[in-house]
């Protein structure tokens, strides 16, 4: 860990699976560590782009949950970001999300949108950070330099988690960089669609590279950050993965980034690779993986990622 300073270096995503006392034994632990929790709001399917997400919040018991979380968020000097990037959202929803916040008492302090809501959302919220959503993130890096500059934060995912020269030009545009963590999208799928789609990708990716290499691709381990397999001195913030889990891995996965612990844990359950890839896809390839082969394989991404970015077969 030396010479990497986490302080409120973390963007992570509220888990309705635990409880308010729950989070305020997280944020005792790692609230320093926090720079803010981001969430869909309680206002209907079409606000989730997440299934789970969206039938937990059927339930009044969870809608009042997750007030409850946000209080003990704010007291730990975390601040909170509504996301709104589904494709689904109606003309006034972006002013029914600031009345119901507003209703509440809540004060939200970054705004997550994909481009088309940007100018409404820019209107209504004015006060706020706006975060470019990793959702509609532009295959193109000219196109990703062009929107960059709109946006206070811009999140960087898929094919460009290694790419250090587009974190620098991110930079130089205006916004702080955040760097998707481990949730394990497809380099090669274009852009976020259907469950299929993913699903799709994957498959097509598998006839190129072994689950194995997949996942030293689209994970990233602890021990790339701290021994610099990348540079991330242009990374502001490194965001988590977790609104599909709960406190215990949002927890774990803390630990092990800040820690640099990954071997730790796989000595003791191989399971854990889910921690630094949430891609569900692999999983059932978990018990076959080599600790240090992945680690290898990571070297030479790192190396040299035009291995890595060829067009998967058709």
């Amino acid at each position: 860990m030396a010479g990497i300073n986490f302080h409120k270096r973390f963007s992570v995503g509220l888990a309705l699976d635990s409880t308010p006392d729950e989070y305020e034994k997280l944020f005792s632990l790692y609230g320093d560590k926090i720079d803010n929790i981001y969430f869909s709001p309680p206002l209907g399917d079409r606000f989730h782009g997440r299934n789970k997400i969206a039938d937990q919040f059927h339930s009044p018991e969870i809608q009042e949950r997750f007030w409850e979380i946000l209080k003990v968020a704010a007291s730990h000097d975390i601040t909170l970001e509504v996301v709104l990037n589904t494709h689904l959202l109606e003309p006034g929803d972006i002013e029914l999300t600031a009345e119901a916040f507003a209703k509440r008492g809540v004060a939200l302090g970054k705004i997550c949108v994909q481009d088309s809501y940007y100018d409404e959302a820019r209107t209504v919220f004015s006060g706020c950070e706006f975060v470019h959503s990793v959702n509609c993130m532009p295959d193109d890096r000219d196109k990703i330099l062009e929107t960059a500059p709109l946006y206070d934060e811009y999140v960087v995912g898929r094919q460009y988690i290694r790419d250090e020269k587009l974190f620098a030009e991110i930079k130089q545009k205006g916004p702080r960089v955040v760097l998707l963590m481990n949730n394990g999208c497809s380099h090669w799928c274009g852009g976020c669609g259907e469950l299929s789609h993913c699903g799709e990708a994957h498959q097509k990716t598998l006839q190129r590279f072994t689950s194995q290499q997949i996942y030293a691709i689209q994970s990233i381990m602890p021990y790339e950050i701290h021994e610099e397999f990348f540079k991330t001195s242009d990374v502001d913030l490194f965001k988590l993965s977790t609104r599909n889990a709960d406190v215990r891995y949002i927890t774990l996965l803390l630990d092990s980034y800040i820690n640099n612990n990954a071997s730790e844990y796989i000595k003791e359950s191989k399971d854990f690779y889910l921690l630094w890839s949430r891609l569900l896809w692999m999983k059932k390839d978990f018990q076959d993986y080599d600790y240090e082969m992945i680690r290898e394989e990571k070297k030479k991404v790192c190396k040299d990622r035009s291995l890595y970015y060829r067009e998967p077969p058709v």
